[in-house]
């Protein structure tokens, strides 16, 4: 859940939080081995998900600093 949805904020430059609660809730409903079954299948997704960033995206600040 964690990886494919958190380049899909990255890319969009905001977080959906009906995505989120969407993928979460499917992330939720699974056991130990449907979990590392979703894993594997992402294997050659995240090559995918990436490969129209360059590396100054991907070094890029997200959320425009955090201050605290």
């Amino acid at each position: 859940m964690m990886r494919p949805t958190m380049v899909d904020v990255v890319k969009a430059g905001t977080f959906d939080p009906a995505a989120w609660t969407t993928a979460e809730e499917a992330a939720n409903t699974r056991d130990f081995d449907q979990a590392l079954a979703a894993i594997a299948s992402q294997s050659d997704a995240y090559a995918a998900m990436l490969a129209g960033m360059s590396d100054a995206d991907l070094r890029s600040e997200i959320w425009g600093g955090m201050d605290s």
